[in-house]
């Protein structure tokens, strides 16, 4: 069976945590089977695919 993760509070989803802690980050990745190096290259593709805010 599949690993459980509990998040708390659930502030990243709603905000209120824009910048999630360094070890949160790594758990999250961790649970998910990425690495570290995997998400940072998934999200600097996505943010240079990202339209540009005015």
């Amino acid at each position: 069976m599949g690993e459980r993760v509990r998040v708390r509070g659930g502030k990243i989803e709603t905000g209120r945590a824009p910048t999630p802690a360094f070890f949160t980050v790594a758990a999250l990745a961790g649970a998910l089977g990425l690495s570290m190096d995997a998400l940072a290259s998934a999200c600097a593709h996505a943010e240079a695919e990202a339209p540009a805010v005015a």
